[in-house]
């Protein structure tokens, strides 16, 4: 199923309530939820905010963990309804990330890898048929608000190759992507993250929803 998944990055905390119920509104039943801790990237963000909220209305998180470390910080999300954790293969080496989607899978939830602009998936290509979701970062981690990395697309490449091999891996991308991004990639990509145009949009989102379900005839 390719989708847009709003990341609540830029979810305006002034109006968190408003604009989750608008978010259920459109029917959208997946967000992005990104966590930092201020040692893999600068900044810091969520932990647990806004996932009881989630749950009420019946939306689950896709987390994507910018954090050092890993196993500490999947323990949090235990007692949470979560459909997927993503980690940064650049924080593990191959086993260890084994051990670690394992884990994530035995909590029931999607497990997947991420990689910045400047990593070369290649790397990493035992993790792909171990995981379920492949993350291709498209800005450098830690902001939102940032411009498409074009560098990006070569590991996008890469991840349509593995796709090939592993027919269930899910490609999904997050940075800078707006609705003409999404049309030119829509045919690699599944999940589509977006920040800061999605919110600026949200009162007109239905319409590129509807526009996006009859580009991917989903």
């Amino acid at each position: 199923m390719k989708m847009i998944e709003p990341s609540l990055l830029s979810l305006n905390k002034d109006k968190a309530q408003e604009q989750l119920k608008q978010i259920q509104a459109l029917g959208i039943k997946y967000v992005h939820y990104d966590v930092m801790d201020g040692k893999f990237v600068p900044p810091t963000s969520y932990t647990t905010e806004y996932l009881k909220d989630l749950e009420q209305l019946g939306i689950l998180p896709n987390v994507h963990l910018m954090v050092q470390d890993v196993e500490q910080w999947i323990d949090k999300y235990k007692d949470f309804k979560v459909n997927s954790i993503t980690f940064h293969a650049e924080t593990q080496d191959v086993d260890r990330a084994i051990e670690l989607i394992n884990k994530i899978h035995k909590m029931g939830c999607l497990a997947g890898i991420s990689v910045k602009p400047e990593t070369d998936l290649n790397q990493y290509q035992e993790l792909l048929g171990e995981c379920d979701i492949v993350l291709i970062m498209s800005v450098n981690p830690g902001w939102g608000g940032q411009g498409f990395v074009d560098s990006a697309m070569i590991n996008l490449v890469k991840a349509t190759q593995a796709k090939a091999l592993y027919p269930k891996l899910i490609i999904q991308i997050d940075g800078g992507i707006n609705f003409d991004y999404i049309k030119k990639l829509h045919s690699q990509v599944d999940w589509f993250v977006t920040g800061s145009w999605f919110f600026k949009n949200i009162d007109h989102m239905g319409q590129y929803l509807d526009e996006f379900k009859k580009l991917t005839n989903n």
